[in-house]
């Protein structure tokens, strides 16, 4: 991608306005949660602050307790991708795994640090593992954070966008209504 010098990706100054926007409900008193544990939030909170050492750090240090790894190696391996750490991603997507098997929020990422990386046998086999697992178990996956991966999957795969928002954006806003990455996933319909 060609970058003039001083710029920022468009994800990158989209993070930021996003970051001033949520600051700005906070201080009007309106409630703004995404959904997540207070120390997940916070580092969340980092990330769309485009403060990215921050939030490896914070996230590496919340792994080695042990607490919900799916959403801390999610914002890792987020920031790594934001970073141009792509080789770094793929290896926390290694330990991810081990952690998580089951999740596909983390194939969802580990695709994307897969490609980066340079390994897209591995990526194709995470999509097949992500497809069966949206096929055959998609009862499992019932969560906001899961039913959003499921809606980006199913628009990449061809998927109506009408039925998307049906069947999996509009529960996750019932479930997770102050969830600000449901609302993103919505918009980018």
């Amino acid at each position: 991608m060609l970058r003039v010098r001083g710029s920022n990706p468009p994800g990158n100054i989209f993070r930021i306005v996003f970051g001033i926007a949520l600051a700005g409900l906070q201080l009007a008193g309106l409630p703004v949660s995404h959904g997540l544990g207070d120390e997940l939030q916070d580092a969340r909170r980092l990330f769309w602050a485009g403060k990215f050492d921050e939030c490896i750090l914070q996230s590496e240090a919340a792994l080695e307790t042990g607490r919900d790894a799916e959403g801390w190696y999610e914002l890792l391996i987020e920031c790594q991708l934001s970073t141009g750490q792509y080789n770094e991603a793929a290896n926390s997507l290694d330990l991810a795994l081990l952690a998580e098997p089951a999740s596909i929020r983390i194939r969802w990422l580990g695709r994307k640090a897969c490609l980066r990386a340079g390994q897209p046998q591995r990526a194709a086999a995470l999509t097949l593992e992500l497809d069966d697992r949206v096929r055959y178990r998609s009862w499992r996956y019932r969560d906001a954070a899961n039913r959003i991966v499921q809606a980006r999957y199913a628009l990449e795969s061809g998927s109506d966008a009408k039925q998307v928002l049906d069947q999996l954006l509009k529960p996750a806003v019932e479930s997770a209504a102050g969830d600000a990455r449901v609302w993103l996933a919505i918009g980018d319909l």
